[in-house]
């Protein structure tokens, strides 16, 4: 898929319909804008958030705060 767009005076460009239905992109997403050699690639950035779920808690830590698993990572590594 290729779309010309173009640069305003404040060095701003519209994503074209086609393209934010492809990348399935809305309002307020946020892009990653990358310069490989002679090109510009735009990539939407993850949310974190919406990862939630897709990697399986260890049972070992199951219904802690996210600060007890720190707390305990610190104390299985820390150096006597």
């Amino acid at each position: 898929m290729s779309s010309m767009v173009t640069i305003t005076s404040k060095g701003q460009v519209t994503l074209p319909v086609d393209v934010r239905r492809a990348l399935s992109l809305k309002a307020g997403d946020k892009l990653i804008l990358t310069v490989e050699e002679d090109r510009l690639v735009i990539r939407p950035v993850i949310d974190f958030l919406s990862l939630a779920g897709t990697v399986p808690v260890p049972p070992e830590v199951r219904g802690m705060t996210w600060q007890q698993i720190k707390d305990a990572a610190y104390r299985d590594r820390a150096v006597e």
